[in-house]
């Protein structure tokens, strides 16, 4: 009985996800080969944007830190 329950998963197995994965793997590759110079330049445009926005926030942290020191027991949730 039992061998026959490992025969029928590894069917269902081979017929289910060995297909799935191979879809999954072929559709990341044209992604890959699609992405022009143009989507490149723009993600580094954010990425630098992004970069920005960190330090922002840095400072606007340390200017709260300075101005009123407990403002993070108020506002973080951990």
């Amino acid at each position: 009985m039992s061998e026959e329950y490992i025969f029928v998963l590894c069917i269902i197995f081979m017929v289910v996800v060995v297909p799935m994965v191979l879809i999954m793997t072929k559709k990341k590759a044209p992604l890959d080969e699609k992405t022009s110079t143009a989507d490149y330049d723009r993600i580094h445009q954010l990425s630098l944007k992004a970069e920005d926005l960190v330090d922002r926030v840095q400072n606007l942290e340390a200017i709260l830190d300075a101005e009123t020191p407990d403002w993070r027991k108020k506002y973080d949730t951990k």
